[in-house]
């Protein structure tokens, strides 16, 4: 994996297990992670393609991301940690827009 690929799943794994938005992903800091939205788009694409990244286009929020099930068992082995919570309203949305990844 290169740079921004990890950048993008640490950004993800900050998300505790919940989803990101990227419509409301702008140039701007997201915590500790400096990314540019032009460059989180391709490394998303990657990982969805490798299923690390789930994915839906949600109408109001625009395109959504959320590590996987092996996404998350990777950043957990890496020391972060999610919250059941998120996790379980994020499956919902994911669920109600036909994502067929295991969250």
């Amino acid at each position: 994996m290169n740079d921004i690929t990890e950048k993008v799943l640490k950004m993800l794994a900050a998300q505790e297990g919940g989803a990101l938005a990227l419509d409301q992903y702008e140039d701007r800091d997201f915590g500790r992670y400096r990314l540019k939205k032009a460059e989180a788009v391709p490394a998303l694409g990657r990982l969805v393609e490798e299923g690390l990244v789930a994915t839906i286009y949600e109408r109001l929020d625009g395109p959504m991301y959320a590590l996987s099930q092996e996404g998350r068992k990777i950043m957990a082995d890496r020391g972060y940690s999610f919250d059941g919570v998120r996790i379980e309203k994020t499956r919902k949305l994911f669920r109600e827009w036909l994502c067929k990844t295991p969250l």
